[in-house]
């Protein structure tokens, strides 16, 4: 049978108290089988073992923009500039997020389509994973006159580990159309 050690500190001048709940019902604390502290209610949980903190968000943008966007073409977009990487977990020379650890993930972007002069056009922003012809999150917008168009999407994936996620725009101008430099792309794990 296991026993339970409770030993003071030889420097310390201060007293441990544990103490029970008024409760009638009998409670049983099972210790864990490894070494730690415990996480207090002042304490931020930076002494724990076996926790780590998340390495798990991210946030990117295009420095100058990407051009040209084809007409119906999907075109992959290119993020190069690392707000946020917790992990290096985004690559920016393949503009792919790979997904570190399996789990539920929040992610989104924001792309804005450059001025143009034509009215009637359909703009889009895909996100998808594993390079899938599937979107997992996408959105349409059709812009009456010509000006800059902002799209949004996002929402909550699961994914393992090792997948990737990337970030496509579309666009029925007819003409090339620039993506532009303000545009992101971004993450981070849920649980």
């Amino acid at each position: 049978m296991s026993k339970v050690k409770i030993q003071g500190n030889a420097s310390g001048t201060g007293t441990l108290t544990i103490s029970a709940p008024n409760t009638n019902t009998d409670r049983t604390l099972t210790l864990p089988d490894g070494a730690g502290e415990i996480l207090l209610s002042d304490g931020d949980g930076s002494n724990l073992t076996g926790i780590s903190g998340s390495s798990d968000a991210f946030w990117v943008r295009s420095s100058s923009g990407q051009a040209p966007v084809a007409t119906n073409t999907y075109t992959k977009l290119n993020f190069d500039t690392e707000q946020i990487d917790d992990g290096s977990n985004y690559d920016t020379s393949t503009s792919k997020y790979t997904v570190p650890t399996t789990g539920y993930y929040f992610v989104g972007s924001k792309i804005w389509y450059d001025n143009y002069s034509q009215a009637a056009l359909d703009v889009e922003v895909h996100i998808k994973q594993n390079g899938s012809n599937t979107n997992i999150f996408s959105i349409t917008s059709h812009t009456s006159s010509g000006g800059y168009t902002g799209l949004h999407t996002s929402g909550i994936v699961y994914a393992t580990a090792n997948d990737y996620l990337e970030v496509y725009a579309w666009h029925n101008h007819g003409i090339d159309v620039t993506v532009m430099s303000n545009s992101s792309f971004f993450g981070y794990k849920i649980y």
